[in-house]
């Protein structure tokens, strides 16, 4: 059950996604991917779903 707070706001959710093979194999790579498309849908704004993109690097 979703509730509002008193102040009007409510949960929000940014993803940032990175797959294999295409962002890399390792953990780690694929981490650090998922990571920089994540502060992609940060920085685009609350409930925001960005997959990395190697050519611009997020």
């Amino acid at each position: 059950m979703h509730r509002k707070s008193s102040s009007g706001a409510g949960p929000s959710l940014s993803v940032g996604v990175a797959c294999g093979p295409e962002h890399g194999l390792e953990a780690g790579r694929l981490l650090e991917c998922a990571d920089r498309a994540l502060y992609c849908a940060k920085k685009a704004g609350k409930n925001t779903v960005r997959l990395y993109d190697a050519d611009v690097g997020t």
